[in-house]
């Protein structure tokens, strides 16, 4: 079974997910759901679930998403787990093939092959859905999360995992809520979607060419101790 971290910052479809999740109780043991903004999340929710660990975060004006992840990584008490975007559901039939693959093949690690729109037949890669063990996340220091704004920290842990000598499964189906780029970007400091992936390509490929493993989730860990509630 997994525990599946969540990042999230004032996002109006996380009613949607959490309940999707809920339901998972065959695969997932904790939700984890690591908040810059949980009073907003709180004001959507009208109810307790059982499984979700709210993971609450202050004093941080840019939501980070390697940064969010790292901390639930390091709070996840299950040897596998799965890192998934706030608006994406993971098709039940793939979360128990992931299950099924893991389990049997010890040197992999998996992404989401791909993700269709809610509001369109568009389909894209989901190399940000990811599943992997405890460990290996551990053993690589996790996400890196000087990839400040939107773009590439998926790329980034795919190949250093794969440096770290595991093999890149891309296997299974997700649903992405569709929304815009005004929201996709609200609650980054750069606004615009291009300026993001430029900035933080340039940073892709010099870690690439550097062959740099690590990421940064020690750090991360220190740097939110004061900050978690």
């Amino acid at each position: 079974m997994f525990d599946l971290v969540i990042p999230i910052m004032k996002k109006k479809c996380i009613k949607q997910p959490l309940e999707y999740y809920s339901n998972q109780k065959l695969y997932l043991n904790n939700i984890l759901l690591v908040d810059y903004l949980p009073e907003y999340t709180n004001s959507l929710l009208h109810k307790k679930y059982t499984i979700v660990n709210h993971i609450w975060l202050k004093y941080r004006k840019y939501f980070n998403k390697s940064f969010a992840l790292n901390i639930g990584i390091n709070c996840a008490t299950s040897h596998y787990i799965i890192c998934c975007d706030a608006d994406v559901l993971i098709d039940e039939v793939t979360l128990n093939k992931w299950d099924c693959y893991i389990r049997n093949y010890k040197d992999v690690f998996i992404s989401l092959k791909t993700v269709k729109e809610s509001e369109s037949d568009e389909e894209r890669p989901g190399y940000g859905i990811v599943c992997g063990t405890r460990n290996s996340f551990l053993s690589i220091e996790g996400y890196d999360s000087s990839y400040i704004g939107w773009g590439f920290e998926d790329l980034d842990i795919l190949n250093r995992m794969y440096l770290f000598g595991k093999d890149i499964v891309r296997l299974g189906y997700g649903l992405h809520l569709s929304h815009d780029d005004d929201e996709r970007m609200q609650n980054y400091a750069t606004k615009s979607k291009q300026d993001s992936r430029t900035i933080n390509l340039k940073r892709y490929e010099n870690k690439k060419l550097s062959n740099n493993l690590y990421g940064t989730l020690s750090k991360d860990v220190e740097e939110a101790k004061l900050e978690l509630i």
